[in-house]
């Protein structure tokens, strides 16, 4: 009582009380007392203790109260009882009040902070005291049920206000507890996307279509199907917010462990950079390819950003993906909307490997594919015409491959496997003999 704890007696005593808190208002009939205050088994004199509960609790929350005057916060009404209090006095009253508030607001900051506020009351397990007892643990899990609901709230406010990656993080946890959740799978997969990691997003949205399989024999519901094709399609809308990767803690965006080594500095890389640099000044109308390879987390990322950094031309980078049912030569589709800033209207690898010599004919620039191990047979094919086969229009590109872990078998362009050779040892740099020639593409 004014923010100082009171001693509400026995366990029965605030069991009475807890019961009227989670009736929210409602009346409790005496029956509904008696059943669960003694698990079924009401002795003789229970009406008259549990009347001497209420009477308790009553002089407890009104201690000013005078005698023989009606109580004001535990009111008898048939066929029992009911709690007769402001919204804001019970923290869970007002966390559902705060909720619904939110859920109402147009503007994204009020959104997030009412939410916030809610969220602010918990500061525990809700009805602890009475865990396994069944009035509790509806009520319990209700209130767990809203408290999703408030994740999921405070998440589409923050992606609404271009901070996708603040909520990486609660919503990674939310969907792990609930992996049958679809709303909140969805946000995940919408702020992965705003801070440039669409493979997560795309992985997310898949394991959330084969828990629901699984589990439930169903697919997903329109609006994540719709999703899925708006990620793999860049759609405008997902980009309407100002979406940006934010400062925020490592907990809310993970790093790729490449990028841990030499941030500031490149420490023993010389000489792979200096043939880096060679290769780009020997770049004259026929396109030059470079292998970056390595384990995870010896510098390629340090070593390529470093010699990007100092090139001075265009650059433009394409990842190829881990995940099935990605667009063929997803990777290229990348590159081509880095070089001309629009979502490349083509729809096969011959159409893109025409659009990527128009593009980069005449045209000094870097193209940097990652994850070149995983890249399907038309990113190969794209990646043969472009440095055998371009003559007519002269190609000045840099194709610096990042290559996360072991070849795949069979999987190199042709004549790239040769100047791969052995393993080469750490973050090496090595430039490539040039390939036969080869035909392009055949449009389906």
């Amino acid at each position: 009582m004014a923010g100082e704890p009171v001693d509400l007696g026995g366990p029965r005593q605030r069991a009475v009380l807890g019961m009227l808190v989670a009736a929210g208002g409602r009346v409790v009939s005496t029956d509904r007392f008696l059943e669960d205050l003694w698990a079924g088994e009401p002795p003789p004199r229970a009406l008259g203790a549990l009347q001497s509960y209420v009477s308790h609790l009553r002089r407890l929350l009104e201690p000013g109260r005078a005698p023989r005057t009606p109580a004001t916060t535990i009111l008898s009404a048939t066929p029992g009882y009911r709690l007769a209090v402001a919204e804001d006095a019970v923290d869970a009253w007002r966390f559902a009040a705060l909720l619904r508030s939110a859920a109402e607001a147009a503007d994204p900051a009020e959104v997030v902070r009412l939410v916030d506020d809610g969220l602010a009351l918990w500061t525990g397990e809700p009805y602890a005291a009475y865990t396994g007892q069944g009035w509790a643990a509806a009520e319990t899990d209700r209130l767990h049920r809203l408290r999703a609901d408030a994740v999921e709230l405070r998440a589409a406010g923050r992606i609404r206000l271009g901070q996708p990656g603040t909520v990486v993080a609660d919503l990674e946890e939310l969907v792990r507890a609930e992996p049958l959740r679809e709303r909140a799978a969805g946000l995940l997969a919408t702020a992965l996307y705003g801070v440039a990691r669409q493979g997560e997003a795309l992985a997310v949205l898949r394991r959330t279509r084969r828990h629901l399989a699984d589990e439930l024999g169903v697919d997903p519901g329109p609006d994540l199907r719709a999703l899925e094709a708006d990620i793999l399609g860049h759609a405008e809308h997902l980009r309407t917010a100002p979406v940006r990767v934010p400062r925020v803690p490592d907990e809310a965006v993970r790093e790729d462990p490449d990028e841990l080594v030499g941030r500031d500095e490149l420490v023993g890389r010389d000489a792979e950079l200096a043939r880096l640099r060679a290769a780009a000044g020997s770049v004259g109308t026929r396109p030059v390819v470079v292998w970056v390879t390595g384990d995870a987390g010896t510098g390629k990322s340090a070593l390529l950003e470093r010699f990007v950094a100092g090139v001075g031309t265009d650059t433009a980078r394409g990842r190829c993906s881990e995940v099935r049912g990605a667009p063929p030569a997803w990777a290229w589709h990348d590159v081509l909307r880095a070089l001309t800033g629009d979502d490349p209207a083509v729809d096969d690898a011959y159409a893109l490997t025409l659009a990527l010599a128009r593009v980069l004919g005449g045209r000094r620039a870097v193209v940097v594919l990652e994850d070149l191990h995983r890249a399907d047979e038309e990113t190969l094919q794209v990646l043969r015409h472009l440095v055998t086969a371009v003559d007519a229009a002269p190609v000045a590109g840099r194709l610096l491959p990042r290559r996360r872990g072991g070849p795949r078998p069979g999987r190199h362009p042709r004549g790239h496997r040769r100047a791969h050779g052995r393993p080469h040892r750490t973050g090496r740099a090595r430039r490539a003999r040039r390939p036969p020639p080869a035909a392009p593409p055949r449009r389906p």
